[in-house]
């Protein structure tokens, strides 16, 4: 099967990187399976998923509107967090049957302006780019849409996906990554990679 922009990049990145090694997990029928195992010095560390953020060419049909001018404007707002809901949801479907650390790697080719602080937003609910109510409980900001998606559909899929990763697509690296979950051995798990960053 074709691999995609964002896992041809990823198991680059990977390698070159941190010295990890992305092995190819091979296609089962009517059984949903994840991308790739990680592994450093030939041992499995993870299980690994990808998914693609594609850039949001402007269109009438996904809903922009073609100005005099002949620029483009789009009244719906910016809904960075949404996104990120619907891809942790995907590759939890993807990672949840594998008894081995799983880690999310999202590639992003859309160029999100903050985008360690929108995967954060998504997934607890806290600041965010799409303001509707916007409330302060005990000095930390409440965005109701981050909120509902937090607390929605992926609130329990969350904390068992034991690492993040954010790649920019576009500029070919690692932003950072992020450990939502309180498990030791996730938390040891991210050291253990960003410790193998070759500088």
């Amino acid at each position: 099967m074709r691999k995609t922009k964002g896992e041809d990049l990823t198991k680059r990145l990977f390698k070159e990187l941190f010295k990890v090694d992305c092995e190819d997990i091979p296609r089962e029928k009517d059984k949903k399976t994840a991308d790739y195992f990680l592994k450093a010095d030939n041992r499995i560390i993870a299980v690994c998923e990808v998914e693609d953020i594609e850039y949001d060419y402007p269109s009438e049909e996904r809903g922009w509107k073609l100005e005099p001018d002949g620029g483009w404007s789009k009244e719906a707002p910016v809904n960075d967090e949404g996104r990120i809901g619907k891809k942790v949801q995907r590759a939890f479907s993807q990672l949840k049957d594998y008894s081995c650390p799983k880690i999310l790697v999202i590639v992003d080719f859309d160029d999100f302006a903050h985008p360690l602080h929108s995967l954060e937003a998504a997934t607890t609910g806290v600041g965010g780019s799409r303001i509707i109510i916007q409330e302060t409980f005990g000095g930390v900001e409440i965005n109701a849409n981050s909120y509902h998606i937090a607390k929605g559909k992926i609130k329990d899929m969350v904390e068992k996906i034991d690492l993040y990763f954010w790649i920019d697509g576009q500029k070919k690296k690692f932003i950072g990554s992020r450990c939502f979950s309180n498990n030791f051995c996730a938390k040891q798990l991210q050291k253990f990679i960003w410790t193998r960053k070759i500088v």
